[in-house]
């Protein structure tokens, strides 16, 4: 019996033709859309979850209390003081990122963004090792850890890479540095990105200077992370104000922050906050309902039309629970139709999605997600479908005139009505988005930006290859 819906469901689909495109299209396009956005929230909130823990790892940073300027650099010394005073913090890393020029035996010049640490590091972000020694990597200075793509760039395979050795193309002073491992490049989702993690000597911490002079060197990015279960808000209020309380400076704040938070705590260059992932979701989940309404009112119309069918199932002996399961396999057919249609949509603008949203997307990463709104959608077009499905089926058991009442034409005027006024929110958020992001590309700068360009490096090797960047 069940197989005989699904042959009259699939029939019903090209006979309606008209109806049944434009409900499976709606439906595949809110379904399709709405999973990107919720994709793009998911993705932005995501960032350096996949570390162990990652709940119990917090990143240290400062506020002056005059300006109220938010510093992500904190003095080098408070590593040492944190691990002395705060018995919650189980571990604290401090580190600096910089493009570093290497030369080995083959290559003459590479440069790499080099993450200069110590071996605490690993303690707080632990790596996946794919060759080297995973124990102690960082143990002694002067060693380095490259990832995956760089050690077979440099050296052809990761095995090959190990004990190897490279020398800074800038300081001469410094004896050549030796991998010691390898390790998996991070995630594109990492506020911890780097291509190689380097012991050395100038991360220490200014023990020449004197230790009032250390407070005020801020010269390194620090992380800690807190044994399970510690109280947060209690730490942080004992860490506020503890340069003050020991008299080392008392023109800053410490403040902690949860490593989930800092990609839009601290990246100036994002194109959105927070607040806009959520607005595109709100905007992509107004679509879907509509479509989903869009798509419950257009079958439903389409069984009004089949009444005399139902009728006579009823006049045969179909009572009202197997009409009702009849008109359910119709619809679950139909929505797998249009399932297949927002996966195909969905295959097809993942690229495009990827380079205007710059995250990776791919369909292999998308589909659970897609998988979970097709379902949420489902359920919620059979449960909105269940009270009309009933009374279409208590109707077809009785005799009733075909004059609509006028109650049932209000009902159906306003159902349209919601969905219009549901579309024209959609189009007036979007844009809103559009106008605010066109403002933003094209605001006056002040100056005219028109070949100028930025050039990063050490200052004393820019300078010295001024008049080659000159020329």
């Amino acid at each position: 019996m069940i197989r005989k819906y699904f042959k009259i469901g699939f029939r019903n689909v090209w006979k309606y033709k008209a109806q049944s495109l434009t409900a499976l299209l709606g439906l595949a396009f809110g379904l399709a859309c709405f999973t990107h956005a919720l994709y793009w929230l998911r993705y932005e909130t995501s960032f350096d979850h996949f570390y162990p823990d990652s709940k119990e790892i917090y990143r240290i940073y400062t506020v002056e209390k005059q300006s109220n300027n938010l510093n992500e650099w904190v003095p080098g010394i408070l590593r040492t003081k944190i691990l002395d005073h705060f018995p919650e913090v189980a571990y604290c890393t401090g580190y600096l990122f910089s493009p570093f020029d290497y030369t080995t035996e083959k290559i003459p010049f590479i440069s790499l963004q080099v993450l200069f640490a110590d071996s605490t590091f690993l303690k707080v972000f632990p790596q996946w090792f794919v060759s080297g020694d995973a124990i102690r990597p960082l143990h002694i200075e002067q060693s380095i850890i490259l990832t995956q793509s760089v050690a077979i760039r440099l050296f052809g395979d990761v095995e090959g890479a190990i004990g190897q050795q490279m020398k800074t193309a800038m300081f001469d002073l410094f004896p050549p540095f030796t991998v010691t491992a390898v390790v998996k490049d991070p995630p594109p989702n990492s506020n911890v990105t780097f291509e190689a993690i380097h012991n050395f000597p100038l991360i220490q911490n200014a023990h020449s200077m004197p230790e009032s002079a250390q407070w005020d060197y801020f010269n390194q990015l620090m992380y800690v992370k807190l044994h399970p279960r510690v109280d947060v808000n209690t730490l942080s209020k004992k860490l506020l104000d503890y340069p003050s309380q020991i008299n080392a400076n008392h023109n800053i704040e410490v403040r902690i922050l949860p490593i989930a938070g800092v990609r839009h705590r601290f990246s100036i260059d994002l194109p959105f906050t927070l607040n806009y992932y959520r607005l595109f979701v709100v905007c992509g989940a107004l679509l879907l309902f509509c479509a989903l309404f869009n798509f419950v009112h257009l079958y439903i119309d389409i069984y009004r039309k089949r009444f005399f069918e139902l009728r006579n199932r009823a006049l045969h002996g179909a009572k009202g629970g197997r009409l009702i399961l009849q008109m359910m396999v119709e619809m679950i057919v139909a929505f797998f139709v249009g399932f297949a249609l927002a996966f195909l949509l969905l295959f097809l603008t993942c690229p495009i999605s990827s380079q205007l949203l710059m995250i990776p997307i791919t369909v292999p990463v998308i589909i659970p997600l897609f998988a979970i709104c097709g379902t949420g959608a489902m359920v919620v077009i059979m449960l909105s479908s269940l009270i009309p499905f009933y009374r279409l089926s208590r109707r077809s058991m009785r005799y009733i005139s075909q004059q609509k009442s006028a109650a049932q034409y209000r009902w159906r005027n306003s159902a349209v009505m919601l969905q219009i006024t549901i579309s024209v929110i959609f189009v007036v958020v979007s844009l809103v988005v559009m106008m605010q992001m066109r403002f933003v590309n094209r605001k006056d700068l002040g100056f005219n930006h028109t070949g100028i360009l930025q050039v990063s490096g050490f200052p004393m090797q820019l300078w010295k290859h001024r008049g080659a960047l000159l020329h």
